[in-house]
């Protein structure tokens, strides 16, 4: 990078000061710039460093700005910056070789017509030989450069510059404007040190020049014995000084670079105090490791570029401010530093007095060491976490080694050999989310954000809403988990139950999130929004719509926001083009819909917002569940598909379940006409082979065995049914009774045991929760969902329930009716579009495997009972299976005590099911997605049966079924029904670092392609030929190829250097 910023410092010089277009160097400073651009796209592990040195030009144009008050130099170095050296584009690369060519022409134009006017301009160095004394600390400013770059060397170039030709000399003017304009601008604790350094190309000349200019000087008293030996004995004093200054120099300054005594003793005493894994800072003490055996993080964690800056901004608000609880927080859950030292060194470092102190005045720092010559060292005492570990069961996990979650300060560290996430203690805030070499975040965040409101009543106009990295949450551990609980509360009121799970796996991350209706009292829905808020470093994302459609997008700076509305998506992978952050969404919760992005106008930033909002139900919650990965395209989507291909289905024997329910108001005050139409359409759902569930009202005035009797004899189901408003809602003690003698009454009037009710009009409380819970029911048919529209109000939607009370997850289930009701059965609407919605919501559950309830009142579909049995035989005939809410709600509770272990390969895997409850578990059933074989599904169960099996694109959903004895532990294999081919693999035999060729083959040698290769947790996939061309560097791969259909096969590739090949070295 210096000899680029040479090039064009020598280019510019030589035009200003000769008029000259050197051609030559004009071709190196372009070809140097395309060059650039190019390598770094081949080689993007090393574009990095380049980013951080090439800040240079941001410096100088800084600087240039400030002296000329003329932002354009500003504006021009920001913009080359940015474009050629962080964007890498070829295009701006060209241009800017344009351009620096257009101004080294006009420099030539105005440098003749100057020369016309003055003639007799001449060039004059001001030159000061400084005077070095004997003092102990030689600062490292500019204005000591004649020292540091050697007293004997300055003094014989001051000779030789004079001696220098006309390309010395643009030399001398290029090396010292690269070297001593940026070295003024330094501010680090090795001053000027670094940029004087590169004087080393012109230096050794000028001092040979000034010194070869006094030896012929010299040699004319050289006929004079006694002036030849005195000549003599200076040049040997001359070389001697080169030589011993040095070393002496170093025998003088040494002890003082080490430290001072007092300092060496305050460090080694550090060294019996804490442990070796603490950081310990202190700037201009960089033997702070060799010492006190710490870790000093700007040598070993503090990345160069933005992450130093913000390093040293903390530093400076812990020495010199008052408000530095953040920071002192942040450099210690970052980089664990626990110990501050405070000297004259450090504050000679920032450039400070001692009044200015303010470390001392700390409250969150104690004062461990001190001296009486000024070093102290303070200790920060990190706060005390509550953290309780707890055993939490998955429903499922995958047999592999689960990272460990690891203690770092205020925050937890788990690193895999895919992905490193850093996440606090207090609350689910992401600190690090990358690989082990690079935070994805930059500076920026990933993090969610929620709102609660309510419609009715004394909340109307209230609204409460937060980040939930700044809510304070109780944090629980379980193996691979973390777990954070809290209630989002408003003005000291509880309104909501917030909790966030993160499961570890080797190659993704399960992030849950759970927002419950479960604080108040009154029937209120909650309407809630929810924000996922991202500001990246990243340009593009890509997102999956609702129809299995990628698009990708570029994100421009702008100060507004571009909108993406009502546009569902099952993903999105935040990107620089490469690789990024890949989310997906599961279909147990309704997709996002909608996108707001908008990039950075300053920095090369992108803040893009994922936005959702839902209806929540008293009691209910929303259970959104998404995977995180780390990564390109291919690799991220494979490593979250793995662990979304198997799953426990929530109904017995994988059946896709359809109930039909109504519910009676009266059964002793009934009507004849009504108890006849109820019993015609009892008669006739018997005939269609189909289960009606009716809702009964048990209520004391109520009670008439001789009707009951006869609607059983129909083989209906009963379920209970209750009115808990009746012009206010019932208080807590009343729907208690209430239930209660529903209960009762059914078991001692009708022998019916009943688990569960609908409340009249869907219309509860959570009150009504409690009752239930106080009262052992199982299920309530209580919550609605409108009808698809498009893709809305589809996935996740009709998915049973179990119901939060007060933070606590209960045995209650929550059932969702599909809209419309029967209600909407009259003359006024056509009858047409109300069975085009039901048959839209058929196809829907359908889809993503969801529960259909039909609220269909006996009373009023009489009349329209040809319409019904055709919306059955369309149900039947897309494969629906009939069944009761009881049936549903026991079997997904009986679920939850249901937990698998899975071993997964390509093509096959095996289940390890542990039943927990004390009774027997019949059709226990996993959707299990596994990939076609030459498309089509080839695959068998053994311990279980494929009771359903359906091909989606290149996948094959199975589902598998088995039943479970009382504490049952069984396995489950799915694997294909064919005999699995070998692979053959075709690798150069001395395989040298860059292109390599590898070919896959069966064992007959025909080539396979698309075939998966895995090198270092990467995917790729042969072409139809079964070639894969892939540049890799030298060193020892493991290669793991996989294709269904085939033997999974894992090799080792050894890849060697070029200079191997040169000299046959092995």
């Amino acid at each position: 990078m210096f000899l680029f910023f040479f090039v064009i410092i020598y280019l510019f010089v030589d035009s200003v000061i000769y008029g000259n277009i050197n051609n030559k160097i004009l071709l190196v400073v372009a070809g140097s710039i395309i060059i650039y651009t190019i390598t770094m796209h081949l080689f993007p592990n090393i574009h990095i460093q380049y980013i951080d040195k090439s800040r240079l030009l941001l410096t100088v144009g800084e600087f240039l700005h400030s002296v000329s008050n003329i932002k354009l130099s500003e504006d021009l170095s920001s913009l080359l910056y940015q474009k050629v050296f962080v964007e890498k584009n070829i295009l701006d690369s060209i241009v800017w070789s344009g351009f620096i060519y257009s101004i080294i022409r006009l420099i030539v134009f105005l440098h003749l017509k100057i020369c016309k006017i003055c003639n007799n301009i001449s060039l004059g160095f001001p030159l000061t030989l400084p005077i070095i004394g004997n003092v102990r600390h030689i600062p490292h400013s500019i204005y000591a450069s004649p020292f540091w770059i050697g007293p004997m060397h300055t003094l014989f170039s001051l000779i030789g510059i004079f001696k220098l030709n006309k390309t010395g000399k643009v030399l001398l003017v290029s090396a010292a404007l690269i070297t001593i304009l940026p070295g003024s601008l330094v501010t680090a604790s090795t001053g000027a040190l670094r940029e004087i350094f590169y004087l080393f190309i012109i230096i050794p000349i000028t001092s040979y020049l000034g010194f070869s200019y006094v030896i012929l000087k010299a040699g004319r008293y050289m006929r004079s014995k006694v002036l030849y030996i005195l000549i003599t004995l200076g040049i040997i004093g001359i070389f001697s000084t080169i030589l011993v200054m040095p070393i002496i120099g170093n025998m003088h300054y040494r002890l003082l670079e080490s430290g001072t005594e007092y300092e060496i003793d305050g460090l080694t005493w550090l060294r019996y105090f804490g442990s070796s894994t603490d950081g310990c800072t202190g700037l201009g003490y960089r033997q702070i490791s060799i010492y006190s055996n710490k870790q000093h993080p700007l040598l070993y964690s503090v990345s160069p570029g933005r992450e130093t800056v913000l390093f040293s901004r903390n530093l400076n608000n812990i020495y010199f401010t008052n408000n530095s609880v953040n920071s002192l927080q942040h450099l210690y859950s970052k980089f664990n530093i626990k110990y501050y030292i405070s000297s004259g060194r450090v504050l000679k470092n920032f450039r400070a007095k001692k009044r200015d102190l303010k470390i001392q005045y700390n409250k969150n720092l104690d004062k461990i060491y001190t001296s009486s010559k000024h070093f102290d060292i303070f200790q920060y005492t990190a706060p005390k976490y509550e953290i309780k570990t707890v055993k939490i069961l998955p429903e499922v996990v995958f047999n592999e080694t689960h990272p460990k979650i690891r203690d770092a300060g205020s925050d937890f560290l788990i690193e895999t050999s895919t992905y490193k996430i850093r996440l606090s203690k207090t609350s689910p805030g992401i600190r690090y989310l990358g690989d082990k070499r690079e935070n994805f975040l930059g500076e920026g965040y990933l993090t969610d954000y929620i709102k609660i409101s309510w419609y009715g009543r004394s909340y109307i106009d209230r609204i409460a809403g937060c980040l939930l990295s700044d809510m304070n949450f109780s944090t629980f551990i379980s193996n691979n988990q973390i777990i954070y609980k809290g209630v989002l509360k408003s003005e000291n009121e509880n309104w909501a139950t917030l909790i966030v799970k993160y499961t570890f796996y080797e190659k993704a991350i399960k992030n849950e999130m759970i927002v419950a209706n479960d604080w108040l009292s009154d029937s209120l829905p909650m309407n809630l929004y929810f924000s996922t808020l991202s500001s990246l470093p990243f340009s593009y994302f890509t997102y999956e719509d609702w129809h299995g459609i990628k698009k990708k997008k570029r994100v421009y700076p702008s100060e507004d926001y571009s909108i993406m509305k009502n546009k569902k998506f099952k993903s999105i992978l935040f990107n620089d083009g490469n690789r990024g952050i890949y989310i997906k969404y599961c279909e147990i919760s309704p997709y996002p819909s909608d996108i707001l992005y908008k990039g950075d106008t300053i920095y090369n930033y992108s803040e893009i917002d994922i936005e959702f909002q839902k209806f929540i139900s008293p009691g209910d919650n929303l259970h959104i569940t998404r995977y995180i990965s780390i990564g390109d395209e291919d690799t991220t989507e494979k490593n979250v598909d793995r662990y979304l291909s198997v799953g426990l289905y929530p109904y017995q024997e994988g059946i896709i379940p359809l109930i039909i329910t109504g519910y009676l108001e009266r059964l002793n005050h009934s009507t004849e006409k009504e108890l006849n139409s109820s019993f015609y359409v009892y008669r006739e759902l018997k005939y269609a082979n189909v289960t009606y569930t009716e809702g009964i009202n048990m209520g004391n005035e109520e009670i008439n065995k001789t009707i009951m009797n006869k609607l059983l004899s129909y083989g209906i189901d009963v379920i209970g049914y209750e009115n808990f408003f009746y012009r206010f809602t019932d208080p807590l003690q009343i729907q208690k009774e209430k239930i209660g003698d529903m209960r009762r009454n059914a078991r001692v009037y009708y022998n019916l045991n009943i688990s569960g009710f609908i409340p009249e009009g869907l219309k509860y409380n959570l009150d009504t929760i409690n009752a239930s819970i106080d009262e052992n029911i199982t299920f309530i048919i209580a919550t609605s969902v409108e009808p698809p529209i498009e893709e809305f109000n589809r996935e996740g939607l009709r998915y049973p329930k179990i119901v939060y009370y007060h933070g606590n997850k209960t045995s209650l289930i929550l059932l969702p009716v599909s809209n419309p009701t029967s209600s909407l059965l009259r003359p006024e609407y056509n009858i047409e579009d109300i069975l085009s919605q039901w048959k839209s919501t058929i196809d829907s559950v359908i889809r993503e495997d969801d529960l259909c309830i039909f609220l269909l009142r006996s009373t009023r579909i009489r009349g329209y009972m040809n319409e019904i049995l055709d919306l059955i035989d369309y149900a039947k005939n897309k494969g629906m299976t009939f069944t009761t809410p009881e049936k549903i709600a026991e079997h997904f509770r009986l679920l939850q005590n249901i937990y698998a272990t899975v071993s997964k390969d390509i093509d096959s895997v095996n289940i390890f099911i542990k039943n927990n409850n004390n009774r027997p578990v019949k059709g226990v059933t996993f959707r299990v997605t596994v990939p076609t074989i030459e498309w089509r599904c080839p695959y068998r169960a053994i311990n279980g049966r494929i009771t359903r099996i359906k091909r989606e694109g290149l996948n094959c959903i199975s589902y598998v079924t088995t039943n479970l004895s009382e504490k049952e532990n069984k396995t489950v294999i799915i694997e294909p029904n064919i005999t699995r081919r070998e692979f053959n693999i075709e690798i150069p035999e001395n395989p040298i670092e860059g292109k390599i060729r590898i070919k896959i083959m069966d064992e007959y040698n025909n080539s396979v392609g698309s075939a998966l290769v895995t090198i270092e947790n990467k995917l790729y996939k042969t072409d139809e030929d079964g070639v894969l061309n892939i540049n890799l560097r030298r060193g020892r791969y493991t290669i793991k190829i996989e294709k269904p259909g085939f033997k999974t096969r894992i090799t080792d590739l050894e890849v060697k250097g070029r200079i191997y090949t040169l000299f046959n070295l092995w």
